[in-house]
């Protein structure tokens, strides 16, 4: 009998070789042929042979377990599994076997074979010529953190170990298979139960950053899997016995209940070409838009605000938005983990049945998901399409996985999907569809004390708006200006300009005062008169700066005032812009001239007054004897506009003086006045009338006779 021990760098195992001889001979059916194995294998080892001392332990350890699975091969588990155990380890395969029930050897040019946990519950099939040397396979329960993937875990985890590693032959995949848990299953509403097992897939632990998602493929017909038909004390009591019993009828391995169930047939199978955990996982994530709604068709809805359902992105033509108001999208699972890291891009198609078409583009977004699932669009352009109220664009979310869940099932769709996808929304361009008068603004009426004057400029400012209220700056076009009373400076009553960045601006001036002037504008919009919304605000024109004065009344006075009274009708001027409109609150400046004694307004030099309302004012005017001079003006000194008025004032005749002031009497008692010669010296003339102008014949004689020298009073 040969005695070795174990390689050295094998010492996280422990094989004793006297307990294995004894093991192996307290087997059952033990004729010696297992004894005689192990001694070669022992001789092998000591030889240095460790390849073939590893084929022949594992052709021992196949025959050990088959006779195990037949009728038992050793007293306890424990003593069957630490045989199995010692014999790998004696030979540097390390300890693997966890129980006996769930380990197989598979052989070089075995045909396609399937193996089955003893609880049922996953399995692994190889196909023919899967390994190119004796291997031992193990199946092994393991935690379900094993496995960490942010998809919905409906975990048993199956940890599937090949001794020696390395030994599948190349392109060879084994179909593993695994039942759900239906602890796990509780958390899933009972109406979604069917949808989700239709759907559950593996996912595959490849390292400790590494998860795969393995494609679904049907369970073979060989791989009889025995799902739980029962569920443990730990489901959520609130799901009751019904759940219960669809938990049963689900998982029933009969053939006409995995009919029933659709493509379920009882677990979940996948394809791998690797060994470490497996579990079921859902590999539905769910997409959800955070602005708007996701749809595929829209329908518009009445109103003045022109909504939609579902809700859409509105913005008026050539504007730029961005901030957190516009689409975003949010991917979870079922349960609403949040899936990172999943690439998304926002483009722009035409709406399909919408028209008419607009051209709002993606201007920016989030490239990926982030923690909580979410990636925004950051900049969306709303175009510039002008010619039409509204136009429509469609704004798309699409999604590129990770590579973590990029399989591929035999479709060659992928295994992991989102749904709804993509997602989408109506982006609705709003062009010009009204003209708003924005000026003049509100309160410029008198009663605000904010009216325009006369000879100022009144400015109006016409905007096309869309119908969100919004300025159209990219709206051009002839905008025709009205207005609601008397005219322009030009006598019409509409003028015209161009809109540039979306307004046409105008320099009216109006020329006569009045209350309650308003304008408003038309101009064409998508091939249409359109009038404004509404006039303007209502505005006042009140009188100019006072440029003229204009007598009102008699100008000019000759008379003979014997009681010394100011003259009526009083001298008045009415005081007017330049329009011609009464100025109020303007002074007029009242200046006297000529005769000495003459007073106006009581004064002798100057006195002022200020009109009213009507621009009409007047003042006194007291001649003095003989001729007087009254000048009104808007200056107090020279200049500026001004009425003159002149005046005669000749005192009453003294009955014992038959002349008149001023006048001479000749010898024959005739009364003339001297009136100078253009080639000097003096001339009487006679005198005709009195003040009244009444001939005077009693007191002066005809015909008049000159005489040399002249008399000098009466």
């Amino acid at each position: 009998m040969l005695v070795g021990n174990p390689p050295a760098k094998f010492a996280n195992c422990t094989a004793d070789p006297t307990q294995i001889r004894t093991l192996l001979s307290q087997s059952t059916s033990s004729n010696g042929v297992w004894l005689g194995i192990w001694d070669g294998i022992v001789g092998q080892v000591g030889a240095g042979n460790l390849g073939a001392a590893q084929q022949s332990a594992l052709g021992l350890v196949d025959n050990l377990l088959a006779h195990n699975r037949t009728g038992g091969l050793l007293t306890t588990e424990a003593q069957t599994t630490s045989l199995i155990n010692q014999l790998t380890c004696y030979v540097g395969l390390g300890s693997t076997v966890s129980k006996s029930t769930d380990a197989w050897v598979i052989k070089v040019a075995d045909p396609s074979t399937a193996l089955l946990t003893s609880d049922t519950a996953s399995g692994i099939r190889f196909p023919s010529n899967a390994v190119t040397m004796n291997t031992l396979v193990t199946a092994t329960p393991v935690n379900t953190n094993a496995i960490t993937t942010l998809l919905d875990n409906y975990a048993t985890v199956y940890e599937f170990t090949l001794t020696p590693a390395q030994t599948l032959t190349p392109g060879t995949k084994a179909i593993i298979g695994m039942c759900p848990d239906p602890a796990a299953l509780a958390r899933v509403p009972a109406a979604e139960l069917d949808a989700l097992l239709d759907r559950l897939v593996l996912g595959h632990q490849q390292s400790a950053t590494s998860f795969q998602v393995l494609a679904r493929v049907p369970l073979p017909a060989e791989m009889q899997l025995k799902c739980p038909t029962s569920a443990p004390a730990g489901l959520h009591a609130s799901l009751g016995k019904r759940l219960l019993n669809t938990l049963a009828g689900l998982f029933l391995p009969s053939q006409a209940n995995a009919a029933n169930r659709r493509r379920f047939t009882g677990g979940v199978g996948g394809s791998t070409s690797e060994f470490s955990p497996f579990g079921p996982v859902d590999p539905q994530l769910f997409a959800s838009g955070g602005v708007g709604g996701s749809t595929s068709e829209f329908v518009r809805t009445g109103g003045a605000n022109l909504s939609m359902e579902p809700a859409t992105v509105d913005g008026t033509v050539g504007t730029i938005r961005t901030g957190n108001t516009l689409p975003a999208v949010t991917v979870t699972t079922f349960l609403g983990t949040p899936i990172p890291g999943i690439t998304v891009t926002y483009t722009t198609v035409p709406a399909f049945g919408k028209t008419p078409p607009g051209n709002a583009t993606a201007c920016g977004s989030d490239n990926v998901t982030n923690t909580q699932g979410r990636a925004a669009l950051t900049c969306l352009n709303f175009g510039n399409t002008v010619q039409y109220p509204i136009a429509y664009t469609k704004l798309v979310a699409n999604f590129i996985l990770p590579n973590e869940y990029a399989g591929i099932d035999a479709q060659g769709n992928p295994v992991v999907t989102i749904s709804p996808t993509p997602q989408s929304w109506l982006v609705v361009t709003h062009g010009a569809s009204s003209l708003v008068v924005t000026q003049p603004t509100a309160g410029r009426t008198v009663a605000n004390a904010s009216p325009y004057s006369a000879d100022a400029t009144v400015p109006a400012r016409v905007e096309f708006r869309s119908d969100l209220g919004d300025l159209v700056t990219s709206a051009t076009g002839v905008v025709t200006l009205s207005i609601n009373k008397n005219a322009f400076a030009n006598g019409a009553t509409t003028m015209t300009a161009n809109a540039v960045g979306g307004a046409a601006s105008f320099t009216t001036q109006i020329p006569t005062a009045a209350t309650g002037y308003q304008f408003a504008a038309s101009a064409g919009i998508g091939g249409a008169t359109v009038n404004s919304s509404g006039a303007s605000s209502l505005f006042d024109v009140v009188a100019g700066a006072a440029a003229k004065l204009t007598a009102v009344g008699p100008s000019t006075y000759s008379t003979i005032n014997p009681s010394g009274n100011p003259l009526y009708p009083s001298p008045s001027v009415i005081v007017t812009d330049a329009s011609n409109n009464p100025v109020s609150s303007a002074k007029v400046f009242w200046t006297p001239g000529g005769a000495s004694g003459a007073q106006v307004e009581g004064s002798p030099v100057q006195a002022s007054t200020t009109s009213p309302a009507s621009g009409i004012t007047s003042a006194t005017w007291l001649l003095g004897v003989g001729s007087n001079t009254l000048r009104a003006s808007l200056l107090a000194g020279p200049g500026g506009a001004e009425v003159n008025f002149s005046g005669t004032l000749v005192p009453a005749r003294n009955p014992s003086d038959p002349c008149e002031p001023g006048a001479v009497k000749d010898p024959f008692g005739n009364c003339y006045f001297v009136t100078p010669r253009t080639n000097g010296g003096t001339t009487l003339l006679r005198t005709v009338t009195d003040m009244f102008g009444v001939p005077d014949v009693a007191k002066c004689a005809t015909p008049v006779v000159p005489f040399r020298k002249p008399q000098t009073g009466c």
